[in-house]
């Protein structure tokens, strides 16, 4: 009699257990998880939503989203924490100036004497690498060799007309793979795009190589767009010399594209005035 009760029993309580823990009838115990899919604010609400194994005690509480942490001054997209202004001492020591002709003449006739320069005349996002540029301190080198060679607190950039003839939509992809390379290379500095200066009304009505005042603002708009006040900084220089048409003046060159020397100094007394740090 006592077998025969024991054996009942241990068959109920098989079946109990059956039930409880039969495979498939329960969901596996949630996993950390920090991507997208997890996140506690339910979209379109501002409700804090509380996950199984979460450790906030501000379950239910209503949550505040932060504070917008960017400003725009000038165009020029700042996030918190990041400064423009005047140029403090031994701001420009620290940085390299990459570039066309442009640039160059921006090193030979403006007076930012204490910076890095790898500029040279037909220089491209294109063949950037390819130049080999006497760097002072460092000697005859490449743009690749030379970033990874040294390091630099900021990188101010001027690119974009000897190449604005390509197709418009490879050039920018390729401008925006450049970037992504020079963060890549350079973490830690700050990249300033410089804006690509406009021609003159006359020599864009008449261009035939496809340096024009409209695909120079289009390339000049995707430049613009990729600054993220943090890491990469946009700055236009075309309100310095531009006409009532939104042209370079011809007051401010010879041939219609590259300014005289009095606009360079122009330049760098801005950049010195829009420092960013």
């Amino acid at each position: 009699m006592k077998k025969t009760l024991i054996s009942a029993l241990l068959l109920v309580i098989a079946v109990a257990a059956s039930v409880v823990f039969q495979p498939g009838k329960h969901p596996a115990p949630p996993q950390n998880n920090t991507s997208e899919q997890s996140n506690s604010v339910v979209p379109g609400s501002d409700v804090y939503t509380p996950q199984l194994n979460d450790d906030s005690e501000d379950y239910g509480k209503s949550f505040e989203p932060p504070a917008p942490s960017e400003r725009t001054i000038e165009g020029v997209l700042l996030a918190d924490g990041v400064t423009m202004g005047d140029a403090p001492a031994g701001y420009f020591e620290e940085a390299l100036f990459v570039g066309d002709s442009r640039m160059n003449g921006l090193q030979l006739y403006g007076d930012i004497k204490e910076a890095s320069w790898y500029a040279a005349t037909s220089m491209s996002v294109y063949n950037y690498n390819d130049k080999q540029v006497d760097v002072q301190g460092v000697g005859v080198t490449s743009l690749d060799n030379l970033l990874s060679q040294k390091k630099y607190k900021r990188i101010y950039v001027n690119m974009g007309i000897n190449e604005i003839g390509y197709d418009m939509e490879y050039l920018k992809n390729t401008y925006t793979e450049f970037y992504n390379k020079l963060r890549t290379m350079q973490p830690d500095a700050k990249i300033i795009i410089m804006s690509n200066l406009h021609v003159t009304k006359a020599y864009s009505d008449t261009s035939t190589n496809g340096i024009t005042n409209p695909r120079l603002n289009e390339l000049n708009e995707h430049l613009k767009a990729m600054q993220d006040g943090e890491h990469i900084f946009y700055l236009d220089t075309n309100h310095l010399f531009d006409d009532a048409n939104g042209a370079l003046s011809a007051e401010c060159t010879g041939d219609g594209v590259h300014v005289f020397a009095q606009q360079y100094l122009d330049i760098s007394a801005y950049l010195r005035s829009h420092a960013i740090y």
